[in-house]
């Protein structure tokens, strides 16, 4: 909800971009960033960790993100 709350307001208010860093862990060790950088204010980043993604990437993962 924090990432989906942060990327929403940081598009919502793509007139003013600022910059940011938002690093978030969850219960179960994943961890994500929302990053916009000060010299590109209007690119959103979002980074995810999942200490499962070697199992989910043998099972066709990366053919789906693309």
């Amino acid at each position: 909800m924090i990432v989906e709350e942060t990327v929403r307001g940081k598009i919502e208010a793509a007139d003013k971009p600022e910059p940011c860093d938002v690093r978030l862990c969850d219960f179960d060790g994943s961890r994500f960033r929302v990053f916009v950088d000060a010299e590109a204010p209007t690119i959103v980043y979002v980074s995810i960790y999942l200490r499962c993604y070697a199992d989910l990437y043998d099972n066709g993962a990366a053919g789906k993100l693309k």
